[in-house]
This record gives structure tokens, C-alpha cells and sequence, in this order.
């Protein structure tokens, strides 16, 4: 269904849950790469208000990748202005 239809997908990761994160990691990436995605780790920050935002991240090497991972067929390109403002 991935592979048919291109969805955008969001999915929580958190390294506590395996045994082997990196090769967990590693396998989650591959997947999504031979795909043709890309991952974004979905960031919070506060200035003013508080907002959200997309840093692109290597997934397998990344050592901060817990928390909610956003998944973008590269065939679809992120608007300009991503982020999200509570």
C-alpha cells in the first residue's frame, strides 16, 4: 500500500523499545529509502508561542531520533512554510 499510493507517514520511534536500536533504526531506514522517502523528525521550540518544526535527519545514525518521525515521498515535494504552530 505504501509502495502503491505514496502517503505521507508518521510514526512514533523511541530507541528503549529494542534490543539492537541501530539495527532497528537501520532497517526502518532502508525501507523507507528504497522507497524513495525522506525523514524528518518532527522538533518542538518556544519563542513567543510554542510551534513545531521538520528537521530532515539520517535516521540510522542520527542519535536523536526519539520522537515522532515524519515519512515524505520524495515525488512530493514540503511547501516552504512546514511549520506548525499550536
Amino acid at each position: 500500500m505504501i509502495e502503491r499510493d505514496r502517503p505521507v507517514v508518521i510514526f512514533e520511534h523511541a530507541n528503549i523499545y529494542y534490543e539492537a536500536p541501530f539495527e532497528a533504526r537501520k532497517y526502518i531506514s532502508d525501507g523507507f529509502c528504497s522507497l524513495n522517502y525522506d525523514l524528518y523528525l518532527i522538533r518542538e521550540g518556544h519563542d513567543m508561542f510554542q510551534y513545531q518544526f521538520l528537521e530532515h535527519i539520517d535516521f540510522v545514525e542520527s542519535t536523536e531520533v526519539d520522537g515522532d518521525i515524519l515519512a515524505v515521498p520524495k515525488s512530493k515535494p514540503l511547501p516552504i512554510d512546514i511549520s506548525i504552530h499550536l
